[in-house]
């Protein structure tokens, strides 16, 4: 169901894009016209990432969802993913820097899913990280050959008990410092990021982990096999209780 609306909704909001855009270019706009026009276009691309995110959200739970994997080398994913991010960090005036491992050899594994997952800690990093503040990404393998990639900010922080549930669906830290509930307020979003790298992470046959203290900043660290040698199945509640209900009616069925 979720896939299908949000197919349905795309096609519409991309309309609407696209007629934003053509508004924004007319010169006889006033200030105040092209803010109104800016604000649908802000509006609409936030609409746009969170229908896209819970296609593909839907798409994992389902176990829908393909893993392609190719060769690449991941300083130049990490390099493109820097350059795109660039306006942002620039508008905040954070010092954006990287730290590769010298001489790492190409990868195999799914390159668009390991963009995806950079692209939304990094954006995640970005969010919650003041101006004026630092965010460096860093890649290393460790003694098992496994890829580690980490987002290192100094934003405001993770506390202790929300450590767990920022991976959930919908779920965010609840308190920018202790004693208060700010950030839920202040950093408004749909908490899809974190749970979208969560379960590329399981797809990818990986693993994504956090450290934090409220008030320092946090430390997101992934670690992917760096050849993927088979394409993992996403065993989502949906897709194992779909398996349980054919074995059930096919007794000679194994998987």
């Amino acid at each position: 169901f979720l896939a299908t609306m949000s197919h349905e909704l795309r096609t519409p909001l991309n309309s609407i894009l696209g007629f934003s855009d053509v508004l924004g270019s007319i010169d006889s706009l006033d200030e105040k016209q092209k803010r109104y026009v800016e604000n649908i276009r802000k509006s609409g691309r936030m609409l746009l990432e969170m229908i896209n995110n819970i296609l593909d959200l839907a798409k994992m739970e389902s176990g829908k969802m393909e893993v392609q994997p190719v060769e690449f080398q991941i300083e130049q994913v990490i390099a493109a993913q820097c350059d795109m991010a660039k306006p942002l960090v620039e508008k905040k005036n954070i010092d954006l820097s990287t730290q590769i491992e010298p001489d790492l050899p190409p990868m195999y594994q799914d390159q668009n899913r390991v963009q995806q997952i950079l692209n939304n800690l990094l954006s995640n990093a970005i969010k919650f990280t003041p101006e004026g503040g630092r965010i460096r990404i860093t890649a290393s393998r460790n003694d098992r050959g496994d890829l580690l990639l980490r987002v290192i900010d100094t934003g405001v922080g993770i506390a202790k008990e929300d450590q767990q549930i920022i991976f959930e669906k919908f779920r965010q830290g609840r308190t920018a410092m202790p004693g208060g509930d700010a950030m839920t307020r202040e950093y408004s979003g749909t908490g899809l990021g974190l749970s979208i790298v969560k379960e590329i992470c399981k797809l990818l046959d990986g693993e994504v982990s956090v450290e934090s203290e409220l008030g320092t900043g946090s430390t997101f660290t992934v670690r992917l096999p760096w050849r993927l040698e088979k394409q993992p199945r996403l065993e989502s509640p949906l897709a194992v209780g779909l398996e349980r209900f054919r074995t059930r009616l096919d007794p000679l069925h194994t998987s």
